[in-house]
């Protein structure tokens, strides 16, 4: 498994929309078939790769085109989740991160960054 560094990051491919985009919700898909099976969310980014990867031993594990192949981040609260991509800008928690909330649908959307002055 491995984390994303900054000196590390590369120039996302063209079709990285589309990669993020089928991503997340692969990653959504796995996480929800989890809970359907009565397994509680991933405690964080580092057990959902891990299950992903117990769960997938001959597949890549879906990462994130922004971060130059690093994972998708992860969050959880109570019984929601989300998912999300760096973005074009390679950095989290930014306002074009893509994010996928389990309580808002399957629809990844970016990132709501309240600034106040």
């Amino acid at each position: 498994m491995k984390r994303a560094y900054a000196s590390e990051r590369t120039h996302a491919p063209a079709d990285a929309p589309e990669r993020v985009d089928r991503d997340l919700k692969q990653l959504k898909a796995f996480i929800e078939a989890e809970r359907k099976h009565g397994r509680p969310l991933p405690w964080d980014d580092w057990d959902l790769y891990a299950r992903w990867e117990a769960a997938h031993p001959d597949e890549q594990a879906p990462l994130d085109p922004y971060s130059g192949g690093y994972w998708y981040g992860y969050q959880w609260h109570g019984d929601s989740y989300r998912l999300f991509s760096e973005g074009p800008d390679g950095e989290s928690r930014t306002a074009d991160d893509i994010v996928l909330d389990s309580g808002r649908g399957a629809t990844p959307h970016r990132r709501y960054v309240s600034r106040r002055h």
